[in-house]
């Protein structure tokens, strides 16, 4: 990824309960929840496809559990696929997601993916999501 990328990501890392680079209509949470703007609390790693179809693979996209239900996965994989569909060298991102995972579902849902129809034969309890540019 650029710098550009690492930069967006930065950028959203969490001050005060909100994104300073997303904006939200409202408290991500009560005082309690509130991030500090050098605590991690997730990661994500998007790679390119080496194999047909060329594309986007997002690899890894882990939220901290304590911070889970709040808004922040949601809101990360939104600016990672602007920040991808900025970077334009692909037209799709996939990711692989347990079949089980109904927060993880509704989130990807919620950020555009779809059911790509494809079954990886190797992860049967696993469904393939696919967002499209």
């Amino acid at each position: 990824m650029n710098t550009d990328f690492c930069q967006a990501l930065r950028k959203t890392r969490i001050k005060n309960g909100e994104s300073d680079s997303l904006e939200s209509d409202n408290s991500l949470g009560s005082e309690n929840d509130k991030v500090n703007s050098d605590k991690v609390i997730g990661v994500a790693l998007v790679r390119e496809f080496t194999d047909e179809p060329l594309g986007y693979d997002l690899q890894q996209f882990m939220i901290d559990k304590r911070y889970q239900g709040k808004g922040y996965g949601t809101r990360a994989l939104m600016l990672i696929l602007d920040e991808l569909k900025k970077e334009h060298h692909y037209d799709h991102v996939e990711v692989c997601v347990d079949k089980e995972d109904a927060p993880a579902l509704r989130v990807y849902e919620k950020c555009g993916f779809v059911d790509s129809g494809f079954i990886d034969e190797d992860l049967p309890d696993s469904v393939n999501l696919i967002c499209r540019f």
